[in-house]
């Protein structure tokens, strides 16, 4: 898996689950089978009000999804839900992420370890102050990126 090979070289690389899902149990066996516990972190459920919170400890969102047809062809919300939180995107190799990274900033594409790591050590920024966030104030921000996506 692609986040194995990041952290064989960069061991600093940390990756949070927020909430729960369907998958879970797999995602977690998963990592216990890869020796990842130490890079990744499980949150359970959080109350909707501290999401900002932890966004703010983000330095990238992730949005990876599989290269199937239902993903290839839909809009993911989750990348315009980081970027409303002022927080860059990784994205993996799909034609709607390669459509969105041509419209919108702070949306990087990849297609391997390499790429994610290159991309970490070029883009990495100040992280923003979150606690000035309102819901309000992402929502608005919301929907600015979409709005200039679909201009």
């Amino acid at each position: 898996p692609i986040f194995n090979e990041v952290i064989k070289k960069n061991k600093k690389v940390k990756l949070m689950f927020i909430g729960t899902g369907d998958s879970l149990g797999d995602i977690k066996e998963k990592v216990k089978k890869l020796y990842l516990q130490d890079n990744i972190i499980f949150t359970g459920n959080i109350a909707h009000k501290e999401v900002p919170r932890y966004i703010s400890a983000f330095n990238f969102g992730l949005c990876h999804l599989p290269n199937i047809f239902v993903y290839e062809n839909s809009f993911p919300l989750k990348i315009l839900e980081y970027l409303s939180c002022d927080i860059p995107v990784l994205a993996s190799e799909l034609k709607t992420h390669r459509d969105i990274a041509e419209r919108l900033n702070r949306v990087y594409v990849y297609k391997n370890a390499q790429d994610i790591l290159k991309t970490i050590k070029s883009k990495i920024g100040a992280r923003p102050d979150l606690r000035k966030y309102s819901w309000d104030d992402i929502v608005t921000n919301y929907k600015k990126l979409w709005g200039a996506y679909n201009d």
